[in-house]
């Protein structure tokens, strides 16, 4: 009786000893992890600015494809050419097609 209660205790140790050594591994593993992020802070507000001036060059090229869009879609008349041609009247057509 008394070896079965020493086994017992011995075997609470045991699990106590290893529940001790998985919870210092994750104390340690989260310990890293603060630490990575702390060093990662240090360049937030420079991924900020640069997210800033990011957005200008998106504004200013968005307001370039308009302008670029509205020349495209309504060029400039004076660079417009007539074409020369003549059309022939209907009766000369049917005649070249049914040639």
């Amino acid at each position: 009786m008394l070896e079965e209660q020493i086994r017992n205790g011995e075997k609470a140790m045991s699990n106590l000893n290893d529940d001790m050594r998985m919870l210092n591994i994750q104390l340690n593993d989260s310990q890293r992890t603060l630490e990575l992020l702390k060093k990662q802070m240090v360049h937030i507000p420079e991924l900020a600015e640069h997210v800033v001036k990011l957005k200008a060059r998106v504004d200013e090229e968005t307001i370039k494809v308009a302008e670029l869009t509205s020349k495209l879609e309504n060029p400039d008349p004076s660079r417009r050419r007539e074409l020369k041609s003549e059309q022939p009247d209907p009766k000369a057509l049917e005649t070249k097609i049914s040639v």
